[in-house]
């Protein structure tokens, strides 16, 4: 039966829904939003002899306990015969994740990419997201089957992620699935059919999409793909293809990419190596969706925003003598270093004065005019990357001084270097530090009284260290 706005679709309950426009449609069905506003109907097309068979992947789905940190929009309600799909909530105030791979026809890239979808910094949140959403559906024991763009959708203003087009999830040996994905994003194993989907080629589709992301083209597809026929570039996206930066072969560059070293930082270059040179044809060398998620919460951590106002770029710090924003050549000046240091008092006899400082670097950001928070996976190597729980924000003020909030229930502790007096910073204070002259030690469960006995006894401190550039 043919589907047209103002029709009425009832759901097994009996609940009533007014067909408003269509608002998507693919080689499974489409999606109708409805007057209500508040609901979207998916209808699927499928052949008689398997729609039970769909009808009860909908009910698995609606039965699994999905952490609200997935962020997915799952059925609510099954759609009465004589047609097949189901009714779902809407995402409102969210846009599709395609918005932020294909500029289209625009008079300048740069205003694009950094003022109009929010740089480098808006698409490593995303991703950031993005990847915490899938490792909550894998840690369920879930596969979501069909990664792609389309079936992402992002906050216009607030940091949100959702992901629809639920009906694909599945779960490893527990449903065969003919829907592989959509086919520029499938991993090259589903293509030949010597794997089912799982958490694996979740995170093959999920590279894909970061790739596309950040440099806004494919891994798979360079020049002379871009040039050839539609089969060629077909064949190229199934695997048949060099990684358009691979370190050997140059047969496959694509010039049209944003460059690398300017917009992936070289921890990100390295897993995407692995996963499209090493891991390419070979499952079990690929990093795995952990990796990622570290290596994006880092490269947040290292932007710094170009001071031009017409500009509004983000970029990494750069290995020079001074720090040039690759998109319009403003020097960037009055930023530095924070590094989170753990200093361990070590005990030996081995030891010149029976004591030794051991210290190690827990982490490192970049400090300018923007506010930046410290987050608990910064300091504790024990912790999960999604423990984003923040115990301090630090904003730089001018060229000396920072402003310190402690937002963690400790107390910090503050030791000036010349004149080394110690004051306390108790949880919810806020201070103006001298970045050359204040020490900020964390993790502090002492009181001032006490606090003589933590430099002798074997303690493990923890502290703020600041390098200006």
């Amino acid at each position: 039966m043919k589907l047209s706005k103002g029709m009425e679709l009832k759901d097994k309950e009996g609940r009533t829904y007014v067909l408003k426009e269509k608002i998507g449609e693919g080689t499974q069905g489409a999606v109708y939003d409805t007057e209500n506003g508040s609901f979207l109907i998916k209808v699927v097309r499928t052949d008689d002899e398997k729609r039970e068979e769909t009808i009860e992947r909908f009910k698995w789905i609606m039965r699994q306990r999905i952490p609200k940190e997935a962020r997915i929009i799952t059925p609510v309600a099954i759609l009465e015969e004589p047609f097949t799909g189901y009714v779902m909530k809407k995402a409102k105030g969210h846009v599709s994740l395609n918005n932020f791979l294909y500029p289209g026809t625009v008079s300048s890239l740069g205003e694009w990419y950094n003022i109009d979808t929010g740089g480098l910094r808006k698409r490593l949140e995303i991703a950031v997201f993005l990847s915490k959403c899938y490792r909550q559906l894998h840690l369920q024991g879930l596969c979501y089957c069909d990664v792609s763009p389309n079936n992402i959708l992002v906050g216009r203003q607030q940091k949100s992620i959702v992901l629809i087009d639920s009906d694909n999830l599945t779960s490893t040996n527990l449903f065969s699935t003919s829907v592989l994905g959509t086919p520029r994003y499938i991993a090259p194993e589903l293509f030949m059919q010597t794997k089912q989907p799982n958490s694996i080629t979740d995170t093959y589709s999920f590279a894909v999409i970061l790739f596309e992301l950040l440099r806004l083209g494919h891994p798979l597809i360079g020049d002379a793909v871009l040039e050839g026929t539609p089969e060629e570039e077909e064949e190229a996206v199934k695997g048949n293809a060099v990684y358009v930066d691979h370190p050997s072969d140059d047969s496959n560059r694509n010039s049209t990419l944003l460059p690398a070293d300017i917009i992936i930082t070289k921890e990100l270059q390295e897993l995407f190596q692995k996963m499209f040179v090493d891991g390419l044809h070979d499952y079990m060398k690929r990093p795995t969706l952990y990796e990622f998620t570290a290596a994006l919460q880092r490269a947040e951590d290292q932007l710094v925003k170009c001071d031009n106002s017409q500009c509004q770029a983000y970029f990494f710090m750069q290995d020079a003598s001074h720090q040039t924003c690759p998109w319009c050549d403003e020097i960037k000046e009055g930023f530095c270093t924070l590094k989170l240091v753990e200093t361990s008092n070590v005990t030996d006899g081995l030891f010149e004065g029976g004591k030794k400082k051991v210290s190690r670097e827990l982490s490192r950001l970049t400090l300018d005019s923007e506010a930046k928070a410290i987050s608990r996976r910064h300091v504790d190597s024990f912790v999960s990357q999604d423990s984003d729980k923040v115990i301090a924000i630090l904003k730089r003020i001018d060229r000396d001084h920072i402003v310190l909030k402690n937002c963690s229930d400790d107390d910090f502790l503050i030791i000036n270097k010349d004149t080394r007096q110690r004051s306390v910073m108790k949880p919810d204070d806020t201070k103006n530090l001298n970045i050359h002259k204040d020490n900020i030690l964390i993790d502090i469960k002492k009181n001032l009284d006490e606090i003589n006995t933590v430099f002798e006894e074997n303690n493990v401190l923890k502290s703020i260290v600041f390098t200006i550039n």
